[in-house]
């Protein structure tokens, strides 16, 4: 009893202290960035500071960042539509995350911080959180569209999980969604600030390849042209599961063999 009464007291005392440094809004921070993700003019303006959470997080997406006195800016321009879409992350990013909980999966760190913010019972933030709530718009359309490959495409488990190399795929594109976090190379994973496209394709049997490009890249508008038809592509298609449930095929050391 007396340890149960001494482990509250210390949890209310340490609430206490972290509620100190908390920003207290009268709207859902959330429906903020939802407005300014929907609007270049504010996004292009924001500038990621070098905070505790960006430095010892490996998994923060390097969003726009942005601080209290934005969300104080954007708060009265908030719409109807701005409010329900907040609402509608925050449910979908609850849910998913006690799914995984309940599946016996750990959470990433990330993911631990953004649920922390995602329970608490007003609109508070911290400073350090704004980063990750402006990152939220664009990672609920990522995780959308994601859901809807796997449910839609084959998605059977590897059974043999060996990668294969210097093989001709005939690939047919699907859509694609950008990131801001990190990319992968033949060799290792590497971290970028800049926004990147993950570009789908599907094979004959309806398996799942990713294609990562610059969005900045000189040949984009070919590159756009290209991926309208069937496309024969040689390289070396390597089996992940990374995202979530995902069993796809990262090609590295790739071409387009046909014009």
């Amino acid at each position: 009893m007396f340890n149960n009464f001494t482990f509250n007291k210390t949890l209310a005392k340490r609430k206490e202290k972290e509620s100190e440094f908390l920003n207290k809004m009268d709207v859902d921070p959330i429906a903020c960035a939802v407005h300014m993700y929907d609007r270049p003019e504010w996004r292009d303006k924001l500038t990621p500071p070098l905070t505790q959470l960006t430095l010892h997080s490996q998994s923060v997406p390097f969003d726009s960042f942005s601080t209290s006195s934005e969300f104080q800016q954007v708060a009265p321009m908030l719409c109807k539509r701005d409010v329900k879409k907040a609402g509608q992350i925050r449910d979908y990013f609850s849910k998913k995350f006690l799914m995984i909980q309940l599946s016996g999966e750990n959470l990433s760190q990330y993911r631990r911080d953004l649920m922390k913010m995602l329970t608490r019972n007003d609109d508070s933030f911290s400073e350090e959180e704004t980063g990750m709530i402006m990152s939220l718009p664009r990672l609920f359309i990522e995780d959308q569209f994601l859901d809807e490959l796997k449910e839609n495409y084959n998605n059977d488990p590897w059974i043999d999980t060996t990668s294969e190399r210097d093989v001709n795929r005939t690939l047919t594109y699907i859509g694609c969604h950008t990131k801001k976090s990190h990319r992968y190379t033949a060799h290792t994973r590497y971290t970028r600030k800049n926004e990147f496209t993950c570009n789908w394709f599907h094979d004959e049997d309806d398996r799942l390849y990713l294609i990562e490009t610059d969005t900045d890249s000189p040949y984009r508008m070919i590159w756009q042209d290209l991926i309208q038809y069937a496309m024969d592509i040689k390289g070396n298609p390597v089996k992940c599961t990374k995202r979530d449930g995902m069993h796809y095929y990262e090609l590295h050391n790739w071409f387009i063999l046909n014009k």
